[in-house]
């Protein structure tokens, strides 16, 4: 599995003492087509883009 920086993926498991974590790779569709344990310093924060959301009210 190729994994280019940046991708965003969801943390399934979170192991004792924050040594590693276990992250799930999925398409547009929700099928998981990747599972890998990761340390911390492999990952990256990602923060979401929210300029172009408005309040409907």
């Amino acid at each position: 599995m190729i994994l280019r920086k940046g991708q965003v993926r969801t943390i399934v498991e979170i192991y004792p003492e924050l040594k590693a974590f276990e992250v799930e790779f999925s398409d547009k569709h929700g099928q998981t087509y990747g599972l890998i344990s990761l340390e911390i310093y492999q990952l990256m924060l990602l923060y979401p883009d929210n300029s172009n959301l408005s309040l409907v009210g």
